[in-house]
């Protein structure tokens, strides 16, 4: 986009207002994004503001020849999945995440029905989890999600279809009957 370079620029000279812009036109989406992955919103606070910190550092190293929100989108893959290794030696209670754009409330259903999604997606290890939040909650294309998770469009096929089968297994008393014979 034509307006972050322009605020990147303004923001390598030292114009805080325009650092601030950056952030305000990308912590949205990036803190859905750490929600949804790390399905607590504390925690992806604090990996929002790790990651924001991070930006600040490595301003003057990112390629203005580049869009900006791909190489953001892949640090905040990269902390969310740090974070996400690091729960599993020290695991934390998860709380909903209600911010989070990531499981959409189907018309009709009970919001047990979500808790268990959540729960679900919480299970999966965090390569999946992240493929999964990508391409199935945040509308990305294999390319893209291959891009912010630093693999091919392979493995995140194969992270994707190992995600599927244990949500599928995971949920599989959620689903109507015609979907269980699947």
């Amino acid at each position: 986009m034509r307006e972050d370079l322009d605020l990147i620029r303004r923001a390598r000279a030292g114009d805080a207002a325009a650092l601030d812009s950056l952030f305000a036109a990308h912590g949205g989406e990036m803190y859905r994004l750490a929600c949804a992955m790390l399905g607590n919103p504390e925690d992806a606070e604090d990996a929002l503001q790790e990651v924001f910190v991070r930006i600040v550092a490595r301003l003057n190293r990112f390629d203005s020849g580049r869009p900006f929100q791909p190489w953001l989108r892949r640090i905040m893959v990269n902390e969310c999945l740090s974070r996400l290794r690091r729960r599993r030696k020290d695991p934390v209670v998860v709380a909903d995440c209600p911010a989070a754009g990531s499981v959409p409330e189907p018309d009709g259903n009970p919001a047990e029905v979500i808790r268990e999604v959540r729960r679900a997606l919480r299970l999966l290890p965090p390569k999946q989890r992240v493929a999964i939040v990508l391409v199935g909650f945040e509308g990305m294309g294999l390319e893209g999600a291959a891009e912010a998770m630093g693999c091919s469009v392979g493995a995140v096929k194969s992270h994707l279809h190992r995600a599927r089968r244990k949500l599928k297994t995971e949920l599989e008393g959620l689903l109507p009957e015609e979907e269980r014979q699947r």
